[in-house]
């Protein structure tokens, strides 16, 4: 039973913008059981989203062996080990607590796992050929300064000619946003004051089967779970920046 409470705090939510720290958040959450730990708690769910993302990196990310690849803010490094298994060179950049559970959870001998903030590291100059953000970007960029940030040191750090894909949950609305308060037209703006080419953009996971499906009242049914997922994968297609939780863009150097 839906309590008033949970009403109120949902109407909250839709409404008010609530700040919080991103490293404390995150530094809780690598405490988490397996894919819980950077993704949500339904895990029928997460298997279906991480196939999409993974298939939209291997849209941009092609003939990746010996590349060098920097993924910041890598969590518990499930991005970094499927990049590495395809032989490219990994570079993986999070907090502490989740660079601990990464090298425990997912090590393999082409990942270097970095400690360090996004916006503060020094990165050698002119090294990566590619550049990924999983939801990095926008779960530590609370101030458009840090975005800035985050963009120059990015165009630091690719070659000539490089690609950095964004897969984030850039959104105004509060019930949406995450750390970052951007939408991606704003995020674009700032990438090309940075000299970066807008190569593509559109979207991934349709919001309202998002929110619904990493509620506590999801079906415990997997088969729902993937016939809602692709039902709204279809709707997706229709408007795909208004109505996808992750904004896919696409720079290059």
């Amino acid at each position: 039973m839906i309590s008033i409470k949970s009403v109120l705090s949902f109407i909250k939510k839709i409404f008010i913008y609530t700040p919080y720290n991103p490293e404390e958040y995150w530094e809780g959450r690598a405490k988490q059981i397996g894919l819980c730990s950077v993704m949500w708690k339904n895990n029928i769910y997460n298997i279906l989203a991480s196939q999409t993302e993974k298939k939209t990196i291997d849209k941009y990310f092609e003939n990746i062996k010996n590349k060098k690849i920097l993924d910041l803010g890598c969590g518990t490094g499930r991005i970094s080990k499927y990049l590495a298994q395809k032989g490219a060179f990994i570079t993986g950049l999070d907090l502490k607590k989740m660079i601990e559970v990464a090298k425990k959870e997912n090590p393999h001998p082409n990942i270097n796992y970095m400690v360090g903030s996004m916006h503060e590291i020094d990165l050698p100059k002119n090294y990566f050929d590619y550049i990924i953000s999983l939801a990095g970007i926008s779960m530590c960029c609370n101030t458009e300064q840090k975005l800035k940030k985050i963009i120059f040191n990015c165009y630091e750090a690719l070659k000539d000619s490089g690609i950095i894909l964004s897969m984030d949950p850039f959104h105004k609305w509060s019930f949406l946003a995450r750390s970052a308060r951007f939408n991606g037209k704003e995020v674009i703006k700032n990438f090309k004051k940075e000299k970066f080419k807008l190569v593509d953009k559109y979207g991934i996971l349709f919001w309202p089967v998002r929110v619904y499906l990493t509620t506590r009242y999801a079906p415990k049914s997997p088969k729902i779970n993937k016939w809602l997922f692709s039902l709204g994968e279809k709707i997706l297609k229709l408007t795909p920046t208004i109505l996808s939780d992750y904004k896919i863009i696409v720079f290059k150097k």
